[in-house]
């Protein structure tokens, strides 16, 4: 939990959501794709559904390029481990 702080502090600082879902699904009928653990930090904005879990196949792919992008601010923003 203390990576997923982490994280989340640097999402918060790299794109200033007014909000943060932090979860983890737990098997296939909670929505698990990926059969180990993992944890998913969500910035959320106004006129997102409050506390909305989603799902990967309501969201389009975003071309490597630009995920790479995301991945750099967040990055930048990473404190250092102690």
């Amino acid at each position: 939990m203390e990576h997923v702080h982490r994280v989340a502090q640097a999402i918060s600082k790299a794109f200033d959501p007014s909000g943060l879902n932090v979860f983890q699904n737990n098997g296939i009928s909670a929505g698990q794709t990926v059969p180990h653990y993992h944890v998913h930090i969500v910035p959320t904005y106004p006129g997102d559904a409050a506390g909305r879990i989603f799902k990967s196949e309501e969201f389009e792919r975003r071309p490597r390029e630009e995920l790479l992008e995301i991945a750099a601010r967040i990055s930048a923003h990473l404190e250092p481990l102690k």
